[in-house]
């Protein structure tokens, strides 16, 4: 598995749309207590999503969710 963060594995995210990104984005935003949601991917693996989130401090981050919508373990700041 090429490292989070590198090209190798940044190339491997497929945009995410419809229903699943909305759900994604919800999940992500609650997770961080607030915020606005920004891009959907898939993970590395396929079986989940990340979903970037920009803080009220004008900090963005990315929250990992599994394909139930729940954070995975480490997804979150």
């Amino acid at each position: 598995m090429p490292a989070h963060g590198t090209a190798a594995h940044e190339n491997t995210e497929v945009a995410v749309t419809g229903a699943n990104a909305t759900k994604a984005q919800a999940a992500a935003v609650k997770a961080l207590g607030g915020g606005t949601a920004g891009a959907v991917t898939t993970d590395f693996t396929k079986t989940g999503y990340e979903v970037t989130v920009t803080k009220a401090d004008g900090t963005t981050t990315e929250v990992h969710l599994d394909s139930s919508f729940n954070v995975m373990q480490g997804g979150r700041p």
